[in-house]
């Protein structure tokens, strides 16, 4: 592997760090997209009725 010039590390650090929020950011929208879809069925009156009409 190639060494890294003392220069170069903060600029990695930035981007591991840029890396990581994004990923963090990713991982929070995917789990909040399955509770708003079902926190919309329950809403819906009659979701849990069986024959509904």
């Amino acid at each position: 592997m190639h060494r890294l010039h003392a220069a170069c590390l903060p600029t990695m650090q930035r981007r591991r760090c840029r890396l990581a929020r994004t990923i963090l950011l990713v991982l929070v929208l995917g789990a909040a997209l399955p509770a708003a879809v079902l926190a919309a069925d329950a809403a819906r009156p009659g979701a849990g009725a069986p024959g509904g009409m």
